[in-house]
């Protein structure tokens, strides 16, 4: 049967090599062979989709599946925090924890692969679902039209997120939506020039991105009911 002290080392060595090889968007050739090379030696059949995703698929003989997804895709912000695994690859970084969520489904691959191997007798089959493209709003979409969800029955899929704001150990939910994503908008606000002392000769394109920006929080307040999360970052 597995060690799982052992295991518990691997994962924390698939997290540090796997952050020092951050990826943008589908474009993480890096860390999908880096993935695909760990699962080749587990009793799984291994597939390649949209581009650079990978899903594993443990067949228990079952005619349900339960899916386990992972995201891959980094961000493009430059890693300064001087450790000794820290990011490869100028102005990208894994800070949204994506490093840990491949290492621990790589983990839960090992498990699965030691089930099988011991005849371990499972309530369903396990699709392991590595997500390229998180980070943007097309990743899913694409995952989505390859139908594997039909393919294989899958009846449930499950994703969890690092959050360090809870004691180790502990596993947080909630109905409904739970966290918010980023995304970049471009909004741009042309101004007419005119001299400070005469402004009533120009159009202030400043002020009319300031009260843009006001008023979309004051909307946000006002008439959204929903949980929701809406923060300009950079202007």
């Amino acid at each position: 049967m597995i060690d799982y002290n052992q295991l518990s080392h691997e994962i924390i060595q698939y997290r540090r090599d796997l952050h020092q090889i951050p990826e943008l968007g589908f474009y993480v050739y890096k860390t999908s062979a880096y993935v695909q090379n760990i699962l080749a030696g587990l009793a799984c059949e291994v597939e390649q989709i949209v581009k650079t995703g990978l899903i594993a698929y443990f067949d228990f003989g079952r005619k349900e599946t339960v899916a386990f997804r992972a995201d891959m895709d980094a961000l493009p912000i430059q890693e300064e925090t001087g450790l000794p695994y820290a990011s490869s690859h100028e102005g990208c970084m894994h800070a949204c924890g994506h490093d840990g969520h491949m290492a621990g489904l790589l983990g839960f691959a090992k498990v699965l692969d030691d089930y099988k191997k011991n005849n371990v007798q499972m309530p369903c089959n396990a699709l392991l679902l590595f997500q390229p493209a998180e980070e943007t709003i097309d990743g899913a979409l694409r995952i989505c039209g390859t139908h594997i969800f039909d393919r294989y029955n899958i009846k449930a899929i499950f994703g969890l997120h690092l959050w360090p704001m809870l004691s180790k150990g502990e596993i947080a939910s909630r109905p409904g939506p739970m966290m918010a994503k980023s995304t970049a908008v471009a909004v741009e606000f042309e101004g007419v020039s005119a001299h400070c002392g005469e402004p009533e000769k120009g159009k202030d394109a400043l002020e009319a991105a300031c009260k843009f920006v006001s008023d979309i929080y004051t909307f946000k307040s006002l008439y959204v009911r929903d949980r929701c999360v809406l923060k300009f970052g950079k202007m």
